[in-house]
């Protein structure tokens, strides 16, 4: 049994194309589909029950629907899948493949959903460089991969070695997070190549409420004091592979640059009630 867990709020742009690319791969004997939804006020929930997804109702942070979704969920393997990621043929499979083979997590390597603007152009090569440098974008306190697909044993200490009194604080990190305290538990992550297609932001305003969200979350996790070294970390500058092409070197460089001040707005000036979503 897979369980795919997928935190939503006011999703029903996305939820749809995310929900079947899991049923194309899969058959419903061998999956769970479990929604986690922080109150949409669109037809996220309608959209989910109408695709077979077991629908949570859970209005707080990302980091608690995460938990929230891995506690209801009852497979040996859990995806935690965004509602706005699209899985490609075969992921699924490849994933539990190397899962078998000892993986204890697995990173799906993605790139954008049918780039067509210069903000999802520079954003999918910003993905492409990332595949340059697999073994340092591993590293969990320094990289920007992130495990999509975990052994069940592996997630249950990640968790279980993460404060629950962070869940309804942490929105941006939350992910870092749970790959932080599950690698100290298994170190045994694998990067699979091609797995999945992201919807990210089209355009700089949308991009930009995107990372102002992530910057106030970021400073309202630094309040708590919590995982203050990792946080640090993760918001260095990051190392650019010179062995890359000088065009996906420049191209990360100004897609950086364009979502930098928007984050840093976010972390210095931000406030929660800026943005409706706590979970999206």
């Amino acid at each position: 049994m897979i369980s795919v867990t997928i935190p939503t709020r006011n999703s029903a742009r996305t939820i749809a194309r995310c929900l079947e690319s899991v049923r194309r791969q899969v058959t419903d004997d061998e999956v769970e589909l479990l929604v986690i939804d922080g109150d949409s006020t669109d037809d996220t929930v309608g959209i989910a029950l109408n695709a077979g997804a077991r629908v949570i109702s859970h209005p707080g942070a990302l980091l608690g629907a995460r938990r929230r979704g891995f506690l209801e969920s009852r497979g040996a393997v859990i995806v935690l899948l965004d509602s706005d990621q699209v899985l490609r043929p075969n992921a699924l499979q490849r994933a539990c493949d190397a899962i078998s083979d000892g993986a204890a997590m697995v990173v799906l390597g993605e790139r954008v959903w049918s780039p067509r603007t210069i903000v999802d152009l520079l954003s999918d090569m910003d993905k492409r460089l990332l595949e340059f440098d697999i073994t340092a974008q591993l590293d969990p306190r320094r990289g920007v991969f992130l495990p999509r697909v975990f052994r069940r044993d592996v997630l249950a200490a990640g968790f279980n070695a993460i404060p629950t009194s962070i869940d309804d604080q942490c929105i941006a990190r939350d992910h870092a997070i749970i790959y932080w305290e599950c690698f100290k538990a298994n170190d045994s992550v694998r990067f699979l190549p091609d797995c999945v297609w992201h919807i990210e932001p089209a355009g700089v305003a949308s991009l930009w409420r995107k990372e102002y969200r992530w910057g106030w979350s970021t400073r309202e996790l630094v309040s708590t004091g919590m995982y203050s070294d990792l946080i640090r970390d993760k918001t260095r500058r990051r190392e650019i592979n010179r062995r890359a092409p000088v065009r996906l070197r420049l191209a990360s460089l100004g897609f950086l640059s364009l979502k930098a001040p928007a984050y840093f707005a976010g972390y210095f000036l931000g406030h929660h009630t800026f943005v409706s979503s706590k979970t999206s």
